[in-house]
């Protein structure tokens, strides 16, 4: 069950940990309506799954200080009625992970800023909004991003500068641009990735979808029933949102 974190000002959750020994689970929270941001970790590492971020001015999650790794999964971000500062930010070098998440909707500014540490971006649906993914100073290992779809982007799909990027398997499409600072790959795809009703928030690939059983062929990347793993944060006949 879901559990709403409504405030009219101030962080929904602050955390500050020991660093390098305590981890933090935080686990199908619905964060409404804050004029700071919805979850700001310092230290520590920190594990964000199945939560909703809605009307944060931003960012929806800062992580920083000695911060050594945020993983944020199977969670969707849009800007309800008001538009985000900034989506995901991380500075002081910590170590990224988004897996499956819906972004859709914000119009103003980069939703995912790495400001400085690395990502690994794997099944995510960016839709609607404003630059998705910017990648600076990596701290010399590369950044990752495969099996996901950037519909619809009004600026760079993914902004890269200062950092490296292994990038894949990835659906563009109807985009200012797709790439900054680097040329997508051959195994990418540029096509309406035909998913079933973004207006609805059913982010599932459509009968006839590029997208379908394209993601990369490792299996550690398969869907959960097994198959080759389609694109986006969202399987085939699945809408988790």
């Amino acid at each position: 069950q879901l559990t709403t974190l409504s405030t009219s000002s101030g962080d929904n959750v602050s955390i500050s940990t020991s660093p390098l020994i305590d981890s933090v689970r935080i686990v199908g929270f619905t964060f409404n309506n804050t004029s700071q941001r919805g979850i700001a970790g310092y230290n520590g590492v920190f594990v964000v799954d199945g939560c909703k971020f809605s009307t944060v001015v931003g960012p929806y999650v800062h992580f920083s200080g000695n911060t050594t790794s945020g993983t944020i999964r199977n969670s969707v971000f849009v800007p309800g009625s008001g538009a985000a500062a900034s989506g995901i930010l991380l500075d002081s070098y910590p170590h990224l992970v988004l897996y499956r998440n819906v972004f859709y909707g914000a119009p103003k500014s980069p939703l995912v800023e790495v400001a400085s540490g690395t990502a690994t971006v794997i099944n995510n649906t960016f839709a609607n909004c404003f630059t998705a993914l910017v990648l600076r100073l990596s701290g010399g290992d590369a950044d990752t991003a495969y099996n996901n779809i950037f519909l619809n982007i009004s600026g760079d799909a993914i902004r890269v500068e200062n950092a490296s990027i292994i990038e894949g398997y990835n659906v563009f499409y109807a985009n200012d641009n797709n790439a900054f600072g680097f040329s997508p790959s051959p195994t990418s795809i540029i096509s309406d990735p035909l998913l079933v009703d973004t207006a609805g928030f059913d982010f599932s690939p459509g009968v006839g979808s590029p997208c379908i059983n394209s993601g990369h062929p490792d299996a550690i990347y398969n869907d959960p029933d097994g198959t080759r793993s389609d694109i986006g944060a969202i399987p085939s006949a699945c809408n988790l949102l």
